[in-house]
């Protein structure tokens, strides 16, 4: 961590591997990626829609940050279906070897401007998951200059996808069960 970033965070139990916190999301990614020895490869999976509209306060943050990920996910969504994630790089320390990855998840079956129903789907998400799951693994074997790689991700599923905040945290607990998870309230 920075010099000036406190992380205040909170673990559930002692099994946990998920840490909630309230900082700044892209402060905190950065700071792992510079952070020598004690820095992480890191993915930040979030949820996206099936209709080619990268929008949502989450998104909209990504844009001003990495306006990448949304120019591939345009691309992508065009013949992508549920289920389905797009794995992009944003950003490599090149004296660190250590990178950021943003996982478009695409696990929202139409938009949801009013909130009276969840677009949220469920199984899509898990299948999401899973592959983020497996391209983690990927990186641990293929890069032997990576030593830890770690998901950091806004709290997704909620807000316009209109997902339970209770059922996602338990998916998250479930299939990344044993990967150090930051699950950012901001």
């Amino acid at each position: 961590m920075g010099k000036n970033s406190q992380m205040k965070i909170k673990r559930k139990n002692n099994t946990s591997s998920v840490i909630m916190s309230n900082q700044n999301i892209f402060t905190a990614i950065k700071d792992r990626i510079n952070a020598k020895n004690l820095g992480a490869t890191v993915i930040v999976p979030h949820c996206c829609n099936n209709n080619d509209v990268f929008s949502g306060l989450f998104a909209k943050k990504v844009v001003s940050e990495y306006p990448i990920v949304e120019s591939n996910f345009h691309m992508y969504s065009q013949t992508s279906t549920l289920g389905k994630t797009q794995f992009v790089p944003v950003e490599t320390n090149k004296e660190y070897g250590h990178r950021i990855f943003f996982a478009n998840m695409i696990c929202q079956d139409r938009l949801n401007h009013h909130r009276k129903s969840r677009s949220l789907n469920y199984a899509a998400l898990c299948f999401c998951m899973s592959s983020v799951k497996y391209h983690l693994k990927e990186l641990l074997i293929s890069d032997n200059e990576i030593t830890k790689v770690e998901i950091h991700a806004p709290k997704f599923g909620v807000g316009n996808a209109g997902g339970d905040w209770r059922i996602i945290h338990q998916l998250i607990e479930d299939s990344w069960q044993g990967i150090n998870t930051f699950i950012y309230s901001r």
